[in-house]
């Protein structure tokens, strides 16, 4: 009799689990037709999922996320659309619109600083006579790092943050955002101490700062990220100098910063100072300069100015336009990073048109003087127009200048359909830039067509040239838009 009991019991238990397996996947698969949940539910219209127990799971360079949302029992499938909702009023569908699934959980590609939306509807079951739900249930995700605060419009930041200090990262956090919802001024210096931060305004209006009397972000050691704000500087009040800049750092600290300093999807109007400015030993993991526009409006502005024992390992620029008078990015780079875990140092330009610049001085002086083993340089699709020429002969060119004289025989190079027009060199092109051979792109890709600009001399660079906009050569906010 025991082991008939046990026989029973043990039999009993099986069956248990073999119900609950099957509840377990239909609940993953969405409408598995099993009379275990689907009979239950007959006759009736549908609702869509709850709004409770939805998972968003995203891979960690923020490309992909998973969705995942609640079973909705008596259903036979269900409808479902993704949006990017960066514009409410014009939301934009990424992946396939109303795609009908048989399980709980979608994956779409997705990207940082995004905010997103997804619609799922349950759908009926025709076999048990229930109906479509009536309306999608929608959920909203989004790729922005945390706000602290919402800084409301009009708001003067330098007043803000002298009542407000910036509090350390709490456990677990590596970085946080203030957002300026439409506009702001600042009229002095405001220390970000040292917490790691991202200072926003909204991705399609972008928020408005303006600039007066001596007002900087002073740095002490921590990463910067500054998004979709555009700045103006007051003629009549802001100090000039370039022993200012937009970003500063603290002048009697240095050291080792691992964390990114970032300028992206930004309008930099008539500037006046550095972008960047470090007059002591700090140094820089990475520094770019991503989706900007980026007007100067003094002769001796220097762009990023690193002196004394400054340095920065990877500086890039992308999808980026700067322009206008003499620039050229300075700083010392020391021929071994002692200290700093580094082995190697980038210099990248893709996609980026570059107009009048450093036309008197090197595009970069000094910044890049680095052991020519650790030193890799990549230029890809990028237009240099009017830039680095001291006379009629073009003497002075691109591409000697970004490799610093000494350092561009080394061979860490990788360039492709680059753009060296010179207007005041006759034939316009200097695709090799220099008489030493070791200085010549020698990619056999250069584009040797004046870009042909609608109208530089007052900042539009939309191309007219055929053979750029092939190529999709030049920062493409001045490439038409493709399918």
């Amino acid at each position: 009799m025991k082991s008939k009991h046990l026989f029973l019991r043990v039999k009993r238990d099986s069956l248990a689990f073999a119900a609950a397996i099957l509840l377990f996947s239909s609940c993953v698969d969405g409408y598995k037709d099993d009379w275990t949940f689907s009979s239950e539910v007959q006759g009736v219209t549908l609702e869509s999922p709850s709004t409770e127990g939805w998972t968003f799971t995203r891979n960690v360079d923020i490309t992909s996320l998973e969705i995942k949302w609640p079973v909705v029992l008596g259903a036979g499938g269900y409808q479902v659309t993704f949006y990017n909702i960066d514009d409410p009023d014009n939301p934009v569908v990424i992946g396939e619109e109303n795609e009908v699934v048989d399980k709980c959980t979608i994956t779409r590609d997705i990207t940082e600083d995004t905010k997103y939306k997804v619609a799922v509807r349950a759908l009926g079951n025709q076999k048990y006579n229930n109906a479509d739900a009536v309306a999608a249930t929608e959920m909203t995700y989004n790729t922005l790092v945390r706000v602290r605060e919402t800084i409301p419009t009009g708001t003067n930041l330098t007043e803000y943050f002298t009542a407000n200090p910036i509090d350390p990262l709490a456990e677990g956090e590596e970085e946080i955002a203030y957002e300026l919802v439409a506009g702001g001024v600042m009229d002095g210096n405001i220390d970000l101490g040292t917490t790691t931060l991202t200072i926003r305004g909204d991705k399609v209006n972008h928020a408005k700062l303006t600039m007066k009397r001596n007002a900087s972000f002073i740095n002490r050691g921590a990463g910067l990220k500054i998004k979709f704000i555009d700045f103006d500087f007051d003629a009549d009040t802001y100090s000039a100098s370039n022993s200012r800049g937009v970003v500063m750092f603290n002048s009697t600290e240095a050291g080792i910063v691992q964390q990114p300093y970032v300028f992206q999807s930004c309008t930099i109007k008539d500037l006046p100072v550095p972008l960047y400015y470090c007059n002591n030993g700090y140094a820089l993991s990475s520094l770019s300069i991503t989706d900007c526009l980026v007007s100067i409006n003094t002769a001796s502005t220097i762009f990023i100015a690193f002196n004394g024992q400054g340095w920065i390992k990877d500086l890039s620029f992308s999808n980026s336009t700067i322009y206008y008078t003499v620039v050229q990015m300075r700083g010392r780079t020391p021929s071994n990073f002692s200290g700093s875990g580094w082995s190697t140092s980038l210099r990248k330009m893709s996609n980026c048109t570059f107009y009048q610049i450093g036309t008197n001085n090197r595009f970069f002086n000094n910044v890049i003087n680095s052991n020519s083993a650790v030193f890799f340089l990549e230029m890809q699709n990028t237009i240099f127009a009017d830039c680095v020429v001291s006379s009629a002969t073009g003497t002075e060119g691109v591409f000697r200048r970004i490799c610093n004289a000494g350092n561009y025989g080394n061979g860490n190079y990788t360039r492709g359909y680059n753009t060296y027009y010179c207007s005041a060199v006759p034939g316009g092109f200097l695709d090799y830039d220099t008489s030493d051979e070791n200085g010549r792109d020698h990619s056999g890709t250069a584009i040797k067509v004046e870009p042909k600009f609608v109208n530089a001399a007052n900042g539009d660079f939309t191309l007219s040239s055929s053979e750029h906009i092939a190529k999709r050569c030049g920062d493409p906010r001045w490439l038409p838009t493709t399918e």
